[in-house]
């Protein structure tokens, strides 16, 4: 009889937090109740600033640091900033202007990075258009025919024949599916489908992502990746025989442009989702020195920047104007922070690093 009574508590309690979730999820009711669940305290901004000056020992009080924390929001504000790298690797703030400071800093990079980054992508996406005409068409089913079949230099009992055919069919529907998505809103579309054209590659680059770009590259054959890459002066037999530098940067910058336009942190580069490739460190080391082959530094990604900027012919006193502008900005955030916070940022060799980029 016990036995029995231990089981029917056992689904009683069960169901009794199913209901409460349910609750939550479809009644809008608080989950103070669930067992295992902590109640999250809710914070004004005056608690917010109390919290921050006794629990973490910030120095923050006034209308102005006020006004500050609301405009930056909670996380850029104090959640964001209060580590690097993990949140395991915190910095010991003292003030909240150094949280101000840091935060500027961030703000100011993604508006020194961005102009670049988009220099460089419509670049390299009309130089891939000329490529495609050159070597099949401007009609993208052609295009797709002759140049995105990257699989034919596999034979097809290789293990990565079929990874390539369905990378292939993935860039096809990803292209169709980006047009459908933006039909309604672009007057380009709009026009080749009314005259019942197909729609040629280079308007199909205005509205594919870089990443997606970088998708292209990948299912175009080895003869067009080196010829894209000679005409950009990147090509390098020594160290990217295969013609992939051009994707690998992509996919390394990428994920920098896609944090820079969603506002999100970059000042220690926690965007990085992966492994750099060999080819794009070979690339800096060739050009540049090893020294910026970690990509643990926003330093290094400026000089993957300038490294491509120099390819497409941006002279050198308009490279000089960039890295001046990064040197200003870390000065700032030098004189604004503990100096144990600023190596940690951007490592004791940041002064050595841009003084190379500027004789670059």
């Amino acid at each position: 009889m016990a036995k029995e009574l231990a089981i029917l508590g056992l689904i009683s309690f069960n169901l009794r937090i199913c209901y409460d979730y349910y609750k939550y999820l479809f009644a809008g009711e608080s989950m103070s109740n669930i067992p295992g669940k902590k109640k999250r305290t809710k914070r004004s901004v005056d608690s917010l600033m109390k919290f921050m000056r006794d629990e973490k020992g910030i120095e923050i009080n006034g209308s102005s640091h006020k006004k500050k924390l609301l405009n930056m929001g909670y996380f850029h504000g104090y959640k964001g900033y209060r580590f690097v790298h993990t949140i395991d690797d915190g910095i010991p703030f003292k003030d909240f202007n150094e949280i101000i400071a840091i935060n500027q800093f961030d703000s100011n990079m993604k508006e020194l990075f961005y102009k670049p980054i988009m220099f460089l992508e419509t670049s390299w996406k009309s130089h891939c258009v000329e490529t495609c005409v050159r070597m099949a068409s401007d009609d993208f089913t052609k295009i797709y025919d002759n140049v995105l079949n990257d699989y034919k230099d596999l034979k097809p009992s290789d293990k990565k024949y079929n990874d390539r055919v369905k990378h292939r069919f993935k860039v096809r529907d990803s292209i169709y599916s980006t047009i459908t998505y933006k039909y309604n809103k672009s007057t380009i579309l709009q026009y080749y489908q009314r005259n019942e054209k197909p729609v040629p590659i280079w308007a199909i680059m205005e509205i594919i992502s870089l990443g997606s770009f970088g998708d292209f590259l990948r299912a175009m054959n080895v003869d067009s990746r080196r010829n894209l890459l000679k005409s950009l002066n990147m090509y390098y037999c020594n160290f990217d025989g295969d013609a992939r530098l051009l994707e690998n940067t992509i996919y390394c910058l990428s994920t920098l442009r896609n944090a820079i336009a969603h506002n999100l942190i970059i000042f220690d580069c926690r965007f990085k989702d992966g492994e750099i490739s060999r080819c794009v460190k070979e690339l800096v080391k060739v050009e540049i020195g090893n020294q910026f082959t970690g990509f643990n530094s926003i330093v290094d990604y400026l000089a993957l920047v300038l490294i491509f900027l120099k390819k497409a012919a941006i002279t050198k006193t308009d490279r000089r104007k960039i890295v001046r502008s990064f040197q200003n900005e870390c000065e700032s955030l030098r004189s604004s922070i503990p100096v144990a916070a600023y190596d940690k940022i951007l490592g004791t060799d940041v002064q050595k690093k841009l003084h190379v980029l500027s004789n670059y």
